[in-house]
């Protein structure tokens, strides 16, 4: 009888250790989902702030006096140009951030995205950089980046990232910057 007694406990301590480590284990994995998921939202207002900069160079360019335009085209070092070639570096290293980063399986089709638009920034302003003449910005210039359907897909990954954050129960996912100051 008292063997038997020894035996149940045994069990008994296997069972509450193994409940007990699964416990940690789940707790430990959701907490490492949870930073990468925040560490998400921070690669995601890096694009949005690469994108924000992309319509302000659009718009000042759209408004801009021929004088400017001529500036713009000619010069490799024309503010403007600068201001494309730090979203050029700042979209590479985002999109590269966002391909290298760990992330839970539920949030691949997110990173997917905002790797594709943070790519697509990067193409097109890589382009316009390096474009050697005039006649190459020009005709660069004319292809121009659909800069509407960007925003629209970031804006739908970002819909599913809020979801992704309640599904996860991420409280606060506050990010203070943005990222790309210019």
């Amino acid at each position: 009888m008292a063997q038997t007694s020894w035996v149940v406990a045994w069990l008994v301590a296997g069972v509450v250790v193994a409940f007990a480590g699964a416990w940690l284990g789940r707790r430990w994995w959701l907490k490492r989902a949870r930073a990468a998921l925040v560490t998400l939202v921070a690669r995601a207002e890096s694009v949005r702030s690469g994108l924000e900069s992309l319509r302000g160079f659009m718009e000042r360019l759209a408004d801009a006096d021929e004088q400017t335009w001529m500036a713009f085209v000619s010069d490799s070092k024309d503010d403007e140009r600068r201001t494309l070639e730090e979203v050029c570096h700042r979209m590479d290293v985002v999109s590269r951030e966002l391909a290298e980063g760990p992330l839970q399986k539920a949030a691949h089709p997110v990173a997917d995205t905002l790797q594709g638009i943070a790519v697509t920034a990067h193409d097109w302003t890589a382009e316009v950089g390096e474009a050697k003449t005039a006649e190459e910005v020009l005709d660069i210039m004319t292809r121009t980046i659909d800069l509407k359907g960007l925003v629209e897909s970031f804006d739908g990954a970002c819909e599913d990232l809020e979801r992704l954050l309640e599904t996860f129960g991420v409280k606060d996912s506050s990010v203070y910057g943005g990222g790309l100051y210019i």
